[in-house]
């Protein structure tokens, strides 16, 4: 998400944070003063809603580990301990599906097509056994296709077309003269909490890196390999150069998966700026102005260790390897110790 310097600087000035997940380590929960163990989704019971709105009971297929816990128990006891619980007093998934489709009959009542109210007395055993069933359910309607008969929510039934005029980016200006362009690469998942945790995974690309146009990256200065920073008013970055025609020119793709616990300076959200889209809200993730130019490195340090490696650097990337882990490290100032040395290569 966008700003995300600046969202880390809000948690950690709030004078009591909780956070439930099922990671002990990534960069929220560092911010913590709590933090409540979650049950993961293949721990969890409960229902699953599909985009063609067919609902499912879901059963848990593997224990909770440790003090893990459902959300909504945990949930529940928070509110317990801020003096709610009459209304949080819920002991199993099946009362709280219950109550659930009771209050999605008020909403139906009110003119929401989201009305499973048929289902407001079903009982545990029924909840246990439910089917797979498609909203609405309910005495006006049953779940079938939407808008088949040409009418839609609105109060006339007729459709409304809404007109969009694009918004022109951000103008680029010879401070910050390249669009940044986040997005996904091939073998890791968000912020590889899970997909981080996999060796064969990180062999495809072990480090957070940028990819920039062959021309923009010799107007630079910058070769392969070199380590590139980004920067513009929200934040930085410090990236290995990925040469590659893949990039047009005046522009730089980076990737959104690293985050402070895999490398020192990737969190490449953080500089984009906190402009959405006003109808959709989406981010603008895709047409940051940022500035580039070569990261003066000048020692590096390689390491791979069987424990847990916590290294201090300006630029540090670490990533599994098989039986541990492997770890970058490199700074723009020569140590007495070291030795100007090659820098090495980013496996393709």
């Amino acid at each position: 998400m966008p700003d995300a310097d600046a969202v880390a600087a809000a948690i950690k000035a709030c004078p009591f944070v909780v956070v439930s997940d099922i990671t002990a380590e990534t960069d929220t929960a560092r911010l913590a003063h709590v933090l409540l163990p979650a049950t993961a989704w293949g721990e969890k019971d409960g229902t699953v809603t599909n985009s063609d709105r067919t609902i499912s009971r879901q059963h848990s297929v593997l224990p909770r580990p440790g003090k893990a816990r459902p959300d909504w128990w945990i949930l529940a006891q928070v509110a317990r301990r801020m003096g709610h619980g009459q209304a949080f007093a819920w002991e199993t998934e099946a009362e709280i599906f219950a109550e659930y489709a009771a209050l999605s009959g008020i909403a139906g009542n009110l003119g929401s097509d989201f009305d499973i109210s048929d289902l407001a007395l079903l009982s545990r055993t029924g909840y246990d056994d439910l089917a797979p069933f498609t909203w609405p359910q309910n005495l006006r309607q049953k779940g079938g296709r939407f808008f088949a008969t040409g009418q839609f929510h609105t109060p006339d039934s007729r459709a409304r077309m809404l007109p969009i005029t694009p918004r022109a980016p951000q103008a680029l200006t010879p401070e910050h003269a390249f669009r940044l362009n986040i997005g996904r690469i091939r073998d890791q998942w968000h912020t590889m909490t899970r997909s981080g945790k996999s060796p064969r995974l990180s062999q495809h690309l072990a480090e957070p890196f940028v990819e920039i146009h062959p021309e923009d990256a010799a107007g630079l200065s910058i070769q392969s390999d070199d380590l590139v920073e980004l920067s513009n008013g929200h934040g930085h970055c410090i990236l290995r150069a990925l040469i590659s025609q893949s990039a047009a020119p005046g522009q730089v793709f980076a990737p959104m998966h690293w985050t402070a616990e895999t490398a020192s300076a990737a969190r490449i959200d953080a500089l984009v700026p906190g402009i959405v889209d006003p109808v959709s809200g989406q981010p603008e993730s895709k047409a940051a102005a940022v500035a580039a130019r070569l990261y003066p490195a000048h020692w590096f340090g390689f390491a791979v260790s069987a424990a847990p490696l916590h290294p201090a650097a300006e630029y540090w990337a670490r990533a599994r390897v098989p039986g541990g882990l492997r770890c970058q490290r490199i700074g723009p100032d020569t140590p007495a110790s070291c030795s100007r040395c090659p820098m090495p290569k980013l496996r393709p």
